[in-house]
């Protein structure tokens, strides 16, 4: 089948992407498939004069010829045809050939916050006289998401088959506000809210069926930025009173509410993935990475300094760093998997050990992570610090998509969610 996904129809140099003023990217009226009909490394033996008669599942059908030994036909319905082909030559002689068609397009659809936007790795950064470009300025998602990489590596991997990528994750989306409920999203953010993006993934697809979702999701359930934000200016940071002094509350007890909470929150994002016909299995949640690991295998020290670096105390320490990775991190990760195991979804770990040196503080050649100074020329504001760059999202596609293709591709043939 031709390729869907990665395509740049409209030469505007950027990926096009489905959207619902262009339903044909979504759900075209018919499925192109393409045949070569010629023994591999060998010549067309099809003659001119020779009669050529296709049939599916045995009704006669007029396939269009596009080349030599090339022809093309239109299948109104994904599915398992049964394809025949009869030439009869000049001279009588007759020869038959049958086989099984698969036609396959995959519906993958990407949700989550700013980790599967790909915040911090614009699709082209600013330019003299040209603004930075995003697919979705108001969510900050960019086709050099690991998401967009994954769904580009499926396309690529199986000539057979294609791809409909439907990318929603927006920066700074949680569980409740963004996947579920409406979210204003991260700029540009005057008007209607955008749709919860389950939702919104079932009126775009209509009757499509889901066959994968991947997702980040969960750091902005605690206030992930605002968190990074408040241990910047307050040393010791998770003893102090959060969000401020008259709380009674440290950030580490917030933090311990907000991970108690976690769990009802994903037992809601999985009946919501029920309530449209998404197969628990085929959601793919994804750990998140070590934005803060050093060389060495340790964790950085005064990082954020980048941005003020005459202002001491202006960082984030060593200590500071240790916390946010024993009492954040590492349990949001726990909790990530924990919900796949009782919701029954295919959790993509390893992106926290792939980042093992890549972290904020490593050499600008090894390193992973968008620093504090780097987003405003990349991107004209600073909302990328701390998150991938394009690096960093290769490797986290590159860790994901080993379990996907296991799902899509058992014993190396397409399967469908079904």
């Amino acid at each position: 089948m031709p390729e869907r996904f990665g395509l740049d129809n409209d030469h505007d140099d950027l990926v096009d992407y489905p959207s619902p003023d262009k339903a044909p990217l979504i759900s075209p009226k018919a499925w192109r498939v393409e045949f070569k009909v010629a023994p591999i490394g060998e010549s067309c033996n099809i003659l001119n004069q020779d009669t050529v008669v296709w049939t599916v599942d045995g009704a006669v059908k007029k396939f269009r010829t596009t080349g030599q030994c090339q022809y093309q036909f239109r299948f109104a319905d994904e599915g398992v045809y049964t394809v025949g082909l009869t030439v009869k030559d000049y001279r009588s002689k007759v020869r038959k050939l049958s086989l099984k068609v698969n036609v396959q397009d995959f519906v993958i659809v990407g949700i989550g916050d700013s980790l599967s936007s790909g915040e911090g790795s614009p699709d082209e950064p600013p330019r003299a006289g040209q603004a930075v470009r995003w697919q979705s300025r108001r969510c900050h998602a960019s086709a050099r998401s690991w998401q967009a990489l994954v769904a580009k590596e499926m396309e690529d991997e199986d000539e057979q088959s294609s791809v409909t990528f439907i990318h929603l994750a927006c920066s700074g989306a949680s569980i409740e506000e963004g996947l579920l409920a409406p979210y204003e999203g991260i700029e540009d953010t005057a008007g209607d809210r955008l749709p919860g993006q389950v939702l919104r993934a079932r009126a775009l697809l209509a009757k499509r069926e889901i066959d994968a979702v991947l997702m980040t999701i969960g750091v902005n359930d605690f206030g992930f930025a605002q968190i990074v934000k408040f241990c910047v200016i307050r040393p010791d940071c998770e003893n102090r009173d959060y969000p401020g002094l008259s709380s009674g509350e440290s950030l580490n007890a917030f933090t311990v509410r907000r991970l108690g909470e976690l769990p009802a929150r994903f037992r809601l994002l999985a009946n919501a993935f029920r309530n449209i016909g998404v197969r628990p299995a085929r959601v793919f949640p994804s750990h998140y990475p070590n934005i803060l690991s050093e060389p060495g295998g340790g964790l950085c020290d005064e990082i954020v300094d980048d941005a003020v670096p005459l202002v001491p105390g202006v960082d984030i320490s060593r200590n500071e760093s240790v916390w946010l990775f024993n009492s954040l991190l590492v349990p949001l990760n726990s909790a990530i998997s924990d919900a796949a195991r009782d919701n029954g979804w295919t959790v993509t770990p390893g992106a926290r050990e792939a980042f093992a040196g890549r972290g904020y503080c490593a050499p600008a050649a090894d390193r992973w992570v968008v620093t504090k100074v780097e987003p405003v020329a990349n991107q004209g504001n600073d909302a990328g610090t701390l998150h991938p760059n394009p690096a960093g999202h290769q490797a986290m596609g590159a860790v994901a998509i080993r379990f996907i293709k296991r799902a899509f591709f058992p014993n190396g043939q397409a399967c469908a969610a079904d």
